[in-house]
């Protein structure tokens, strides 16, 4: 048996700080816009009952306001198992309550559905008086020119992945708020994660 060290975590100075994309929000003034990519949260297109939970809990840990509104997309390929894509897209709608829900097919579906949504925010004369924040729940580069637009409207711009390796290089730049890794729950960039 090879031993092994554990490393005790440093105690805390002070009171606990949230991470910019975890702290309370309140009200119309500081809502988000969510772009969910479950596909990409998911690791694939065809996850388990647990999974669906697991990613949908620890999303929770982010946080929503009055204000917030969620849109996601995932595929929806019923192909030789049409009831167990249906019975997956019908737990997916259960899980995320209160999002629109995008069933798309494919390759990049998903992507390209929330891609729709996202051109219509962006067309919108009063974006950034509507939100301040977007999170962007994919690593995709394809959503890096959708990030650079947002920023430039005057949003912040987060992102949430559940792998570090999933972030594109491109979006990673464009990024300007917080790179949530959401199955640890914590930022990559401020170092910051949940409250123990």
């Amino acid at each position: 048996m090879i031993p092994t060290t554990r490393t005790a975590r440093p105690a805390r100075q002070g009171p606990y700080e949230p991470c910019w994309i975890t702290r309370a929000r309140h009200g119309l003034e500081e809502a988000r816009l969510h772009i969910v990519d479950l596909d990409n949260l998911h690791c694939g297109p065809c996850p388990s009952d647990r999974i669906i939970e697991l990613v949908r809990s620890d999303y929770e840990r982010i946080g929503f306001s009055s204000g917030d509104l969620l849109f996601a997309a995932c595929n929806h390929v019923p192909g030789q198992s049409p009831c167990s894509a249906h019975r997956r897209s019908f737990h997916l709608r259960q899980s995320w309550p209160n999002c629109s829900m995008r069933l798309a097919q494919g390759p990049d579906g998903a992507d390209l559905e929330l891609l729709v949504d996202v051109d219509t925010f962006l067309g919108a004369d009063d974006l950034n008086s509507r939100f301040a924040e977007v999170t962007i729940a994919s690593g995709d580069h394809i959503f890096a020119p959708a990030a650079r637009q947002f920023r430039e409207a005057g949003l912040t711009v987060h992102v949430v992945v559940s792998l570090e390796t999933n972030l594109s290089r491109e979006l990673r730049a464009e990024v300007d708020g917080c790179i949530w890794l959401l199955p640890a729950g914590r930022c990559l960039r401020h170092g910051q994660g949940q409250a123990d």
